[in-house]
């Protein structure tokens, strides 16, 4: 059933609005009576069609639900920006897989010029990605900092996969009670030795083999999901 994430909820109805009022009419061709499922904030709400206007479509609550896909594990990622369309790859799997914020970060060796377009562009990305793996919420992109900004005292746990460490896997530095961790992914030429040292992160191997950045993050997520029993 086609979702929609919706910003204001009334006792009994749902009006959706922007963007996606457009894509009922012209693209999906909804009509009176046809149902869609509406969520917010983890929650889910059947709804029916009452009306589309030109600029909204009004819907009455039929049921209300909590989603179930939600993790309970809660993964940021802070992801240094990589060049071309990576971020955008990155964003798209690290929703469907779970991540509760993805934060774009500027380190040393980062090239990329960041832009308010762009942190729009990823907005939309994560909001398709969420309507297609049927979160209950569109996971948060953050403003884009700097490394040195990334304030790590809110979360239970914090990892910085670095290529020069050899002796914490992510399996060793994943502890049970852990239900928020913030992950620190470098970017293309990864981090210097310095930057690793400046964060409050433990740093972590992927193994023998290196790499790329647009993969990392797609990783470390799948692997903290299932060791959380979150693909089971």
């Amino acid at each position: 059933m086609n979702r929609f994430f919706v910003e204001k909820i009334d006792d009994k109805t749902i009006t959706i609005e922007n963007t996606d009022v457009n894509h009922i009419k012209n693209v999906l061709r909804l009509k009176q009576g046809d149902k869609i499922i509406a969520s917010k904030d983890g929650m889910d709400y059947l709804c029916e069609i009452q009306s589309i206007g030109k600029d909204t479509v009004k819907t009455v609550i039929i049921e209300k639900y909590k989603n179930d896909k939600e993790p309970v594990v809660k993964v940021t990622i802070f992801q240094c920006m990589p060049k071309h369309t990576k971020m955008d790859e990155i964003i798209q799997k690290c929703v469907e897989l779970g991540v509760e914020k993805i934060v774009p970060v500027i380190s040393n060796r980062t090239i990329v010029k960041a832009t308010d377009a762009k942190l729009e562009r990823f907005r939309k990305i994560a909001e398709a990605a969420a309507k297609q793996s049927q979160r209950g919420k569109i996971p948060e992109i953050g403003e884009i900092i700097n490394l040195k900004d990334i304030d790590t005292s809110e979360f239970d746990l914090c990892i910085i996969p670095y290529e020069l460490e050899k002796g914490t896997s992510l399996s060793k530095a994943i502890v049970e009670k852990a239900k928020s961790i913030a992950v620190i992914i470098g970017p293309e030429g990864g981090f210097d030795e310095e930057e690793v040292k400046s964060v409050n992160a433990i740093p972590i191997t992927l193994g023998k083999r290196i790499l790329r950045t647009e993969t990392v993050a797609p990783v470390i997520t799948g692997i903290i999901m299932y060791e959380k029993g979150e693909m089971s």
